[in-house]
């Protein structure tokens, strides 16, 4: 008997939409453990990075941003598309004058 966490079988693979920001993608699937199929949709996004920043008092720096979806300004962490990954970067970020902040 095959593990529930085998790995499901594509089948077929359609683009649905094609958007600036991000495409979507039909999947039929088919399960492994009984042969059942479905239809599956996933977003494919460019890399994405959240930025968790703190003040020399160690205080979490929030901005606020108009969003679309829910028509509204929220309150997040920094982020946004990162661009090409060129060379390992450290995991810790110190603001400088050239960045801005």
């Amino acid at each position: 008997m095959k593990s529930p966490r085998s790995v499901w079988t594509i089948l077929r693979e359609d683009t649905e939409l094609v958007l600036p920001i991000f495409r979507l993608l039909k999947r039929r699937m088919r399960r492994p453990t009984d042969a059942k199929e479905g239809d599956f949709y996933i977003a494919q996004a460019p890399l994405w990075v959240n930025i968790v920043a703190l003040t020399p008092e160690r205080e979490v720096i929030l901005v606020e941003q108009y969003r679309h979806g829910v028509h509204a300004v929220t309150v997040e962490v920094p982020g946004g598309v990162a661009g090409p990954v060129t060379e390992r970067r450290s995991r810790t970020w110190t603001p400088s004058k050239t960045s801005g902040c």
